[in-house]
Formats: C-alpha cells, structure tokens, sequence
C-alpha cells in the first residue's frame, strides 16, 4: 500500500474524507459505529495497514501530514467517546455488547500505542506490540 492509498484510507475510516458519499465513509470504522451497525474486524485491520503503510512518515518526518494526525486521533477518539465510555451514546443506550466494548478498546488500544511509538520514532515491530498479542 503507497502512502497515498494509506492516507485515503485513513481519511475514509474516519469520517475526513471529502466524498460523503463514498461507502467506505459510510461503513467504515467510525462509520459502522454511527450508526451502530457491529463491529467489523475488516475495518480495523485496513487501519493498522494503513499505519504500517505509513509507518516511515511517522517515524521520520521533520512535518508530519495534518490530515493524516487528524484522521488517526479521529478514530481513537471518537471510538472512546461513542463506544467506550460508560457515557458513550452506544453504551448509554445498550446498544453495544460488553464483548463489542471490550473488542473495541483492544482495537483503539492497538491503533493508539502503535501511532504512539512510531511517532516517538520507535521501530514498528515495537509499534505492533499489541497489535500482534490480539487473539
């Protein structure tokens, strides 16, 4: 996966992208959460492609790409805000499993710790730490 293809990706899984109408947008991971539509393990596993694909430009550029910053605190953010916390409108409203919340806080948690380290210019096979420990 190119840099590009990575960073249209990210953009389409966190609501930033420009075409509203793409399905993508719609299904993707923040998508499938507003509406509550299940998780889809295809969804988080185009994200952590999409990281790895990008994984140079976090580590080692002097100007980091804004949309792409913006795109990955999206989803970590916005997947805690909805689904996450105990206040979220998908728990607030038992719309979500236990075991969906419990999946989707492995996955913000594998998504965050990865762009974490790579940014504090660690190496990605630390990067995926979590990532690789999921069942």
């Amino acid at each position: 996966m190119t840099f590009d293809e990575a960073k249209e990706l990210l953009l389409l899984h966190s609501y930033a992208h420009p075409d509203t109408n793409h399905p993508t947008k719609k299904s993707g991971f923040l998508g499938s959460l507003r509406p509550f539509t299940g998780l889809t393990e295809a969804n988080f596993q185009a994200g952590m492609t999409a990281i790895i694909a990008i994984a140079p430009h976090l580590q080692q550029s002097a100007t980091l790409d804004r949309d792409i910053i913006a795109a990955l605190w999206s989803i970590c953010t916005l997947a805690r805000d909805w689904g996450i916390d105990p206040n979220g409108m998908l728990r607030r409203n038992n719309i979500i499993t236990s075991e969906d919340v419990e999946r989707l806080e492995q996955w913000v948690t594998c998504i965050s710790y990865a762009v974490f380290t790579l940014l504090d210019g660690g190496d990605l096979d630390s990067a995926l730490t979590h990532y690789k420990s999921l069942p």
